[in-house]
């Protein structure tokens, strides 16, 4: 699917910065005049005018975030239908704050995001339509004494929503523009977790089936992957370094990435390895230690003694 992290990107590149700029100028401004002729009310207008901008803006950057979920609220699946209409009024209500930007400009921007909107909807779809297939799987080998109806009903729309909104919740910044939908996100892992609580369903499962059950949700969980801004920094560094340097040595690039697959964790402590490979793998760094051979001696270079010339007087 369209990486959501570029789908916002041009949208706070093209309106987002004009704005945060011309709110940053016009609250210096005001806090800076002085209450002369009355310039500071003039002032305090304009800043007030741009802080409801800003404000909007926002809102609906967070209504972005919010509407491209697979799961609803209630923890049922979105429809493709829903999630469009919520992307695009949130699109309009950012394009109406763009106010001193040429309107050419913004009617591509807005053409090049609306034409990434299809691409969207279509990977959410496929990943609602894959979790089904492998609740499905998961059903038909687990050996649990309820049907196979209300256990993968239970799974996709109980005990799925609680780990999506859950590694949502971990992957957003606690950035202070980020408070109100942080409190979102956690009413709504809050009201997935009553949910969950309130099926009672565990009770008829034993504790190793249940674990089962949430080892499942977990790695299906981590399947929705909305931006690849992780994978985007990474790279972006490597080439940062490659240009910077003319080159990396073949040496440092494999380096670079053992450490990367065997020694970068994720919260749930495991290492894309581990995560890829489905076992677990030694410590890097004990392993390194317990194979690491003799190191090279540096080079011995001849000091040059100090020559003095001197006239004797």
């Amino acid at each position: 699917m369209p990486d959501l992290f570029h789908f916002q990107q041009d949208l706070a590149r093209g309106i987002g910065a004009p704005i945060g700029k011309a709110w940053k100028k016009a609250k210096q401004a005001y806090y800076e005049a002085k209450d002369e002729y009355g310039a500071r009310k003039t002032l305090e207008a304009a800043f007030l005018r741009l802080d409801m901008c800003r404000n909007r803006y926002q809102n609906g950057m967070h209504g972005i975030n919010k509407a491209v979920q697979p799961f609803t609220k209630t923890g049922e699946f979105k429809t493709a239908k829903v999630i469009k209409r919520s992307i695009i009024s949130c699109v309009t209500l950012i394009e109406e704050q763009a106010e001193k930007i040429d309107k050419e400009v913004k009617e591509k921007l807005v053409a090049k995001v609306f034409a990434q909107i299809p691409g969207i909807l279509q990977g959410i779809e496929s990943w609602q339509q894959w979790a089904t297939q492998s609740a499905t799987a998961f059903v038909t080998k687990a050996d649990i004494e309820i049907t196979d109806k209300e256990l993968k009903k239970w799974l996709l729309h109980y005990l799925l929503p609680v780990f999506i909104w859950e590694l949502t919740l971990r992957r957003t910044h606690s950035k202070p523009k980020n408070k109100k939908l942080l409190k979102s996100y956690k009413e709504i892992l809050q009201k997935a977790r009553d949910k969950l609580k309130g099926s009672n369903l565990e009770k008829f499962i034993t504790a190793e089936q249940y674990n089962s059950c949430v080892e499942w949700a977990k790695q299906t969980a981590r399947t929705f992957q909305r931006s690849s801004s992780q994978v985007e920094g990474r790279n972006g560094y490597l080439a940062f370094v490659h240009k910077a340097n003319r080159g990396i040595p073949d040496q440092r690039l494999q380096v670079l990435t053992v450490v990367h697959n065997f020694d970068i964790r994720s919260w749930d402590g495991k290492t894309p390895a581990e995560r890829l490979f489905k076992q677990d793998f030694p410590d890097l760094f004990e392993f390194v230690l317990e194979n690491v051979t003799g190191f090279r001696e540096p080079r011995r270079f001849k000091s040059n003694s100090l020559i003095v010339n001197a006239v004797a007087l």
